[in-house]
């Protein structure tokens, strides 16, 4: 596809996006197992079925614009992820590997907020109305996790911090 308007160049971050959302839908699936704390559980598990919507909303917004759908990859997120799987496969379960999946999860929402706040951007400016409500709510979903992530690292204490500090 070549981008030669704003609008093939939303499509073109929609497409992006769908993908990004494909990716995260898969590593949650599996980052979720390794939580330890239940609140970082919970919030992976909600981050989890926002994905499955967003890629329902994303294939609706593209759909409106009478894009096709297309074998993008965003090879951003996959970095992200791959990042994340290789720090996990170094640590133990418990507040290091739950802090190490927080690290993760955030980098992939601010990741997500840039995309999507660019998308929302292109869809303002084209007029698009709707797409542009639409891409502001994801916007604000993954601002709200992020705060919540950042709520679950400041929980996280190691647990020999207090018996090393002593010597």
């Amino acid at each position: 596809m070549d981008i030669t308007t704003l609008e093939d160049l939303l499509i073109h971050q929609l497409r992006d996006l769908h993908s990004a959302e494909t990716q995260i839908q898969r590593a949650l699936d599996e980052w979720t197992q390794h939580a330890q704390s239940e609140a970082l559980e919970d919030a992976l598990a909600d981050r989890l079925m926002r994905a499955n919507r967003n890629i329902t909303r994303i294939q609706q917004l593209a759909n409106t614009l009478g894009a096709e759908s297309s074998k993008a990859r965003c090879a951003g997120m996959e970095g992200l992820i791959t990042e994340g799987n290789e720090v996990l496969d170094q640590v133990d379960s418990g507040p290091v590997g739950d802090a190490a999946l927080i690290a993760a999860a955030r980098r992939i929402e601010q990741y997500s907020i840039a995309g999507y706040g660019t998308a929302r951007l292109y869809a303002q400016q084209l007029g698009r109305e709707q797409a542009t409500q639409i891409l502001q709510r994801r916007i604000d979903e993954s601002n709200q996790l992020d705060d919540r992530l950042v709520q679950l690292a400041e929980t996280i204490t190691e647990p020999d911090a207090s018996a090393s500090d002593a010597s």
